[in-house]
């Protein structure tokens, strides 16, 4: 089997070795798409630009304006003396936010009274609108516990309290990059190598260098393994830059066994080449694959797989349809192995899922290559061109017991046509 295999191996190493702005792709394309999603994309709502109306003046009014500014939060984006004001700062987009501050509003505190505040946000972005109000509210929060405080310090009276202490485990820092690398990680792997290996193969077509492997005695099998192997080893190559750019420059830890987690992206990449040579099996064109294998892999690992979006805030009938979506179980073995350390007894379901996978994904290939052949289309001209590769095929099969001319005369079955070589 190997002395079948292996001049596959070395044909497509050769191949990828020469073409090196491919290889260069390859490599470092995950890399820098880590960079680009990585500092680019954060779910953090921070800054919220806030204009201010505090309408009271007093010394508590100001010590909560101070609070507010003082968090990372909110910014200072002006401070105005008439409510009517911030309709225009809103309009203008000057402001995201602005806190109205009713006069009387120490007086109401000092009586016992609940001091209303209010604070008005824009909507357009329900997201930052969200984050903005429960950044208000614990800002909020421990103003009134500072009150509390100056309180029985000046009566002596003890004002009995629920104080809540949380703990944030794996990320402390509630850091949203640490998510979402983790989840990059697979999302750029699933895009490149699906992309990468169906272009690849289908260019061989367009070239007629693939013709040489019709003269060739081999099977679907070796045909699949041969073509994978070297993608396989450039994508683990791939995968280890991003990760380590992943831990030096995002700090985002490794808590879990490296054995686990690198089971997990080889089974994985498996999955995600076979997709590519299935596609690759189907496609005609370069601009046909990758059309095909842009709107197979690139939109559904965006939006289904919870790389952004979480899988369970989504309504049931779209959940049902994630789990048609390899990413989405390796997103999840990313984030647990490398942010919980969590071992492979409680993610055995999602590698079952990933090997399902790759199973259905190489045996389909194979089955279209079997039942079609490697051309769907073959003309004088390609068979020329594949006489011609004989002798370098030739070469690389000597311990093959089949030769050129052996095979001259006997009859090929390509894309459902017969054709004599």
């Amino acid at each position: 089997m190997l002395s079948k295999l292996w001049p596959i191996v070395v044909k497509e190493s050769t191949e990828l070795r020469r073409d090196r702005l491919s290889l260069g792709t390859y490599l470092f394309l995950p890399t820098i798409l880590l960079f680009l999603y990585g500092y680019a994309i954060s779910l953090d709502v921070k800054n919220i630009r806030t204009v201010v109306c505090d309408l009271d003046q007093s010394n508590d009014s100001r010590e909560l304006v101070r609070k507010l500014f003082a968090s990372e939060y909110f910014s200072d984006a002006g401070r105005v003396t008439d409510p009517r004001a911030i309709d225009d700062a809103l309009r203008r987009g000057e402001a995201a936010a602005a806190l109205v501050v009713n006069p009387g509003f120490a007086r109401e505190i000092d009586a016992g009274r609940p001091a209303p505040l209010l604070m008005i946000l824009d909507g357009s972005n329900p997201q930052a609108t969200q984050a903005a109000l429960t950044y208000l509210y614990g800002i909020v929060g421990d103003f009134q516990l500072d009150l509390l405080r100056n309180f029985a310090l000046k009566t002596g009276a003890r004002a009995a309290r629920v104080e809540v202490r949380e703990r944030f485990w794996y990320n402390p820092r509630l850091e949203s990059n640490k998510n979402l690398v983790t989840g990059l990680i697979a999302f750029v792997l699933m895009i490149v190598a699906v992309i990468a290996t169906a272009i690849a193969i289908v260019r061989e077509k367009e070239t007629g260098s693939i013709e040489q492997m019709v003269v060739t005695p081999v099977s679907a099998f070796h045909i699949l393994a041969g073509k994978m192997v070297p993608y396989v080893v450039l994508a683990l190559v791939a995968s280890g830059l991003m990760i380590a750019a992943a831990i030096v420059f995002f700090d985002v830890p490794f808590n879990g066994s490296p054995w686990v987690f690198g089971a997990a992206l080889f089974i994985f990449l498996v999955a995600a080449l076979g997709l590519g040579i299935l596609i690759s099996t189907i496609a005609r064109t370069q601009q046909m694959a990758f059309t095909a294998a842009t709107f197979i892999s690139l939109l559904p690992t965006q939006i289904l797989s919870g790389f952004i979006f979480p899988i369970d805030s989504m309504p049931e009938v779209i959940q049902y349809a994630t789990f048609t979506i390899p990413a989405r179980y390796f997103i999840e073995i990313c984030r647990s192995v490398m942010l919980k350390g969590t071992g492979a007894g409680p993610l055995w379901h999602d590698f079952a899922a990933l090997l399902g996978f790759a199973v259905v994904f190489l045996s389909a290939a194979a089955a279209r290559i079997r039942v079609k052949g490697l051309l769907f289309y073959y003309s004088e001209k390609s068979s020329c061109r594949a006489e011609n590769s004989c002798g370098f095929v030739q070469e690389l099969f000597d311990a093959g017991g089949t030769s050129c001319e052996e095979r001259r005369g006997k009859q090929l079955t390509a894309g459902g046509e017969t054709v004599a070589v």
